[in-house]
Order: structure tokens, then C-alpha cells, then sequence
């Protein structure tokens, strides 16, 4: 959720600097994992990133300390959907 939300529900000026941090910082750790970022969705005052990864084996340890390290204080959830017909 975005601290300073335009009035059209997208990133206001003062939060470009920390979602483009959060982002770089998702990328980072997605690879290490054998994971991508996919997409990106901004709308109705949050931002959203989809990944998709071979396993979510090492998603229970790595997400608490990722959003520790880069979500807090801000409202955040971090989950898994198995996508059974993902073949990439």
C-alpha cells in the first residue's frame, strides 16, 4: 500500500524512489531463487508484483525477512498460488 496515493489510486511523487528500491531489491532475491518477476500492476493505492519460480519451497523463510527489510510499516502480504500448467 502506497504511503502517498494519488487521488486515481496510482504512486504519488514522493514514493518513486521507494518502489523502484523494492522492485531492484525483489529482483535481486527472485534470481536468487530461480525466480522472475513477471508483472508489475499499480492501481487502487498499491503496487503488486508477480513472480513465478520452479518451487516455493524457500518462500515461508525469505518472506518474513524480505518484508522486514523492505515492506514495514506499510500493509503488505506476500503469498503462492501453485500454477499447475506453468511450464517455463
Amino acid at each position: 500500500m502506497f504511503q502517498d496515493a494519488r487521488p486515481d489510486g496510482m504512486s504519488g511523487k514522493t514514493e518513486h524512489r521507494y518502489l523502484a528500491d523494492v522492485e531492484e531489491a525483489l529482483i535481486s532475491d527472485l534470481a536468487d531463487h530461480n525466480a522472475q518477476l513477471v508483472l508489475v500492476l499499480t492501481a487502487q493505492g498499491a503496487r503488486e508484483w508477480v513472480s513465478y519460480a520452479d518451487s516455493a519451497d524457500w518462500l515461508e523463510d525469505w518472506a518474513p525477512r524480505f518484508a522486514e527489510a523492505h515492506l514495514q510499516p506499510r500493509p503488505h502480504d506476500i503469498n503462492a498460488v501453485l500454477d499447475e500448467d506453468w511450464t517455463t
